[in-house]
């Protein structure tokens, strides 16, 4: 796995600038792609694909509970799970086909 200080070197000797100028710049990129998901639900990055962010419901659970004491019935109990937010990410051709190939 590659972390964001990995890719901060990567970029900074790709560059021949310092780590400490592209770890700012790629933390400024970062803090905007989340204000824009948060803002807008949806980025595309050309190229590499994009994340949407879209309402998420759980499946929800039928259980039975069973027949006990004298006056119990049985019966199903519906447990709902609640709606959350979740961010999706779809990949873009160009990077698909590199995918495909790095196999």
């Amino acid at each position: 796995m590659v972390s964001k200080t990995d890719l901060d070197l990567r970029v900074a000797v790709s560059l021949r600038t310092s780590h400490k100028k592209v770890a700012k710049v790629t933390s400024r990129f970062v803090d905007e792609l989340k204000r824009a998901l948060v803002e807008d639900g949806e980025i595309t990055l050309q190229g590499f694909g994009s994340f949407r962010v879209l309402e998420y419901q759980g499946p929800s659970a039928n259980l039975t509970r069973g027949t006990g004491k004298k006056g119990r019935r049985a019966g199903k109990i519906v447990v709902e799970h609640p709606t959350h937010l979740k961010v999706f990410f779809k990949k873009s051709p160009a990077l698909r086909s590199a995918l495909k190939r790095r196999r």
